[in-house]
């Protein structure tokens, strides 16, 4: 197993940016949620809607509810 297939849970997912970035360009689906939530609150990252609506996308594609949940948020606040 990889670091990025094992990680299943949101507790799993290191909050350090190059960390979650590596696993979220992998593929996880948590890790993209991750760092959507990093891009949409400033988590040790610039604030970006546009680059936390990608990651909650790709995330979502997973059929990841949270991610889901965030853009349906994302198009009622008018941040996309």
């Amino acid at each position: 197993y990889t670091l990025i297939g094992r990680i299943r849970k949101k507790e799993e997912v290191p909050n350090d940016y190059l960390a979650v970035k590596i696993l979220a360009d992998g593929g996880n689906a948590e890790a993209q949620f991750k760092l959507g939530e990093m891009y949409e609150n400033w988590q040790g990252v610039s604030q970006s809607d546009q680059d936390a609506f990608r990651y909650y996308k790709l995330s979502a594609d997973q059929d990841h509810v949270r991610a889901k949940l965030k853009i349906g948020s994302m198009y009622e606040k008018g941040q996309v």
